[in-house]
């Protein structure tokens, strides 16, 4: 069973902590939201997709080596972002759209996962 969750637009600036208790969802897509940062994303250790699109205000991904499980991960037009951390254990990553992210500077660890 594939579990989803979607938030596109939202004008919030920050999403509930008690959503990391959906330890079974596979798919998440929370874009063009003016969210800094999801701590608890790193306890969604079943996630397969993972979509940040147009996240303005998104600065650094430090906990990506949580999402061993991750297959598609999206995090295009976040102009303000400048690390992404833990690529190396998501071994099963098919697909990674770091597109538009004018400030990037740091991909730890995409030389080792299968991009």
């Amino acid at each position: 069973m594939r579990l989803k969750k979607k938030v596109e637009g939202c004008p919030i600036s920050e999403l509930p902590a008690s959503l990391g208790v959906l330890t079974q969802l596979t798919e998440l897509r929370v874009e063009r939201c003016p969210i800094r940062e999801l701590p608890w994303l790193r306890d969604l250790r079943n996630l397969k997709m993972l979509s940040l699109d147009g996240w303005q205000e998104l600065e650094e991904l430090p906990w990506l080596e949580h999402l061993r499980s991750l297959q598609h991960f999206w995090v295009s037009e976040c102009v303000k972002l400048k690390k992404v951390r833990g690529l190396a254990q998501c071994i099963k990553l098919h697909t990674l759209d770091v597109s538009g992210c004018s400030e990037l500077e740091d991909l730890e660890g995409v030389e080792q996962c299968c991009v």
